[in-house]
């Protein structure tokens, strides 16, 4: 699901006249913020998982970086990738959510399916 948003947001944004730079580093920023984001939804399975304060933690702290990777330009350019704009914070965040939201839906899903057949007690 990550995979394919982030090949519409690659063939998207050139088209509607953004640069291959810009671009490049929407799907960079999008694909690591995404990743961070799964965190959640990867635990769940046939049982809840406890809380788990250090990994929000270490989430909220690598979407900081994230952050602060595309708006320093000494680190956009250590990176290799150009600066973006805060409305392309917007689709990166936006690809990010809707990813987090599919794979929750996923997880619930099959966690449901679980307790109806009897795999979790």
């Amino acid at each position: 699901m990550k995979a394919m948003l982030g090949l519409c947001i690659l063939g998207a944004m050139p088209w509607i006249g953004y640069s291959l730079d810009e671009t490049r580093a929407v799907a960079f920023h999008f694909m690591a913020v995404g990743q961070l984001l799964l965190t959640c939804p990867s635990r769940h399975t046939w049982m809840h998982p406890l809380p788990n304060p250090y990994l929000h933690a270490a989430v909220a702290a690598g979407i900081g970086l994230q952050v602060a990777a595309a708006t320093v330009p000494a680190a956009s350019q250590l990176l290799g990738h150009a600066t973006i704009s805060v409305e392309l914070w917007g689709v990166v965040a936006g690809a990010a959510l809707l990813a987090w939201a599919m794979a929750q839906a996923c997880s619930r899903f099959v966690w449901r399916a679980s307790r109806r057949k009897g795999w979790a007690s």
